[in-house]
């Protein structure tokens, strides 16, 4: 069927799937710069949200098997942001959206943003407790180096480790260190030196740079896999005004390379100076620690006396409800009891209880007509039964074996019939009323 135009018409599911496959073609690698608005994580673990400019907005999703690794941790609603994923349609609305499946904060003023909010949720979450920092092993005897192959931070460790320890194994297991990508890669690496499990200690170090230069190290996805590293992790993230978060869920942390290769490999010396530090630097923690424990010690104190005045209240508040509550139930109570009683009355006057006595009457005498003739079926069942039990005695094999006679066996077990079946030598045996025995044949003669 063709339209008035010559052209044949297509229908809507048809359309969009041409519209799909030109997205596929044209629009499958995208990155979209916009402010996020509208983040919503729905019951069944997808998020959407919107990306929108001056003057447009595009809808998005985060798939439920894409949330982990994208990112998702360090954005909010407000903050402005790259968006990466492929352009697709939703079909029963036909609606374009943007499947994204990596999303990091762009700009100063949203990066700044995005670390503080993803600092507060993983220090929330215990990420970066001093309890579970682990000492570096000394001297470590097999180091793996997460760094860009060829950098200037290659070069400075190396050089720094070779000088001060001849002897130092270090491998280089080359990673990106910015840009997309980064963070997973240097995720899956750590993974992979985890698994090996020939080191002791590995490093994961860059030179300096930017905060937007240095995202990679405060990506969730590799925070979480330097805090769960079976492996000791150095970082030295170099040149950073903030600490990158890598850097706060590691187990310990240098300035630059150089100075990671000297934290690896110090000298007596400087192993007594950073054992000094680490002492002073665990009793300052713990007076701060112990600063802010008594700090909400005392806002805990002072919120108790809040809520035992709101106890009191809520008791008195309680104390009225239980009264009208009393009142109600035993109104309700006397109620019951009358329609009771004038139950019980119709219950009495329709009882069937003499009628029943007549029945429980006949019902005796019928037991006791069925238990008498039960015990005369089952008297002349026993005497049948030892009659049959007699006969089976007189025609038992066993009867016959104890008036003299013997039962002979070959060797395979078969009853030997006549003397034919025997030879000389061959083994038999010898079946009595109490027993076998084994025999030999030494010589055989018919009858």
């Amino acid at each position: 069927m063709f339209s008035q135009s010559g052209r044949k018409p297509v229908t809507p599911t048809q359309l969009t799937k041409r519209i799909l496959d030109d997205f596929k073609q044209n629009f499958s690698d995208l990155v979209v710069e916009g402010e996020i608005s509208g983040l919503t994580r729905a019951s069944s673990g997808h998020v959407y949200l919107q990306l929108k400019d001056e003057s447009s907005n595009v809808k998005a999703v985060i798939w439920r098997s894409s949330v982990p690794g994208s990112g998702l941790g360090s954005v909010k609603d407000g903050l402005k942001a790259l968006a990466y994923g492929y352009l697709s349609v939703y079909g029963p609305r036909s609606e374009y959206q943007l499947i994204v499946s990596k999303i990091r904060p762009h700009g100063a003023g949203s990066l700044s943003q995005a670390y503080e909010l993803l600092k507060k949720k993983l220090f929330d979450e215990g990420l970066f407790k001093a309890e579970r920092k682990r000492a570096l092993p000394y001297p470590p005897r097999r180091v793996a180096l997460l760094a860009s192959n060829g950098s200037a931070a290659v070069r400075d460790f190396l050089q720094t480790a070779v000088r001060r320890h001849r002897g130092a194994w270090i491998s280089l297991y080359p990673v990106q260190v910015q840009g997309r990508g980064a963070a997973e890669e240097m995720a899956r690496a750590l993974e992979d030196v985890n698994s090996w499990g020939d080191f002791d200690l590995v490093v994961i170090t860059r030179g300096g740079g930017s905060m937007e230069d240095l995202w990679a190290f405060n990506e969730e996805l590799l925070v979480r896999a330097v805090a769960n590293s079976r492996v000791p992790v150095l970082a030295a993230i170099g040149h950073s005004t903030d600490s990158p978060l890598v850097e706060m869920a590691a187990d310990a942390k240098a300035i630059t390379p150089t100075d990671a290769a000297n934290v690896v490999f110090p000298r007596d010396e400087e192993r007594l100076r950073l054992l000094s530090f680490q002492m002073d630097e665990l009793a300052r923690r713990t007076r701060d620690r112990l600063k802010d424990k008594g700090r909400q010690l005392s806002e805990s104190v002072q919120q108790l006396g809040q809520f035992t005045y709101h106890l009191k209240s809520c008791a008195q508040t309680i104390d009225n409800c239980l009264f009208r509550l009393r009142s109600s139930v035993l109104a309700y109570i006397g109620d019951c009891r009358n329609k009771l009683n004038q139950l019980s009355r119709d219950l009495e006057r329709l009882s069937p209880a003499r009628d029943l006595a007549w029945k429980e009457e006949r019902l005796l005498k019928l037991l006791t007509a069925l238990n008498k003739a039960g015990d005369q079926f089952l008297e002349t069942r026993k005497r049948r039964l030892q009659i049959g039990l007699n006969a089976l005695e007189l025609l038992s094999p066993l009867s016959i074996l104890n008036r003299g006679y013997a039962v002979v066996s070959n060797e395979s077990g078969g009853v030997v019939r006549s003397v034919a079946e025997l030879s000389p030598g061959q083994l038999i045996s010898i079946r009595l009323p109490d027993g076998k025995m084994p025999a030999a044949i030494c010589s055989s003669k018919k009858r």
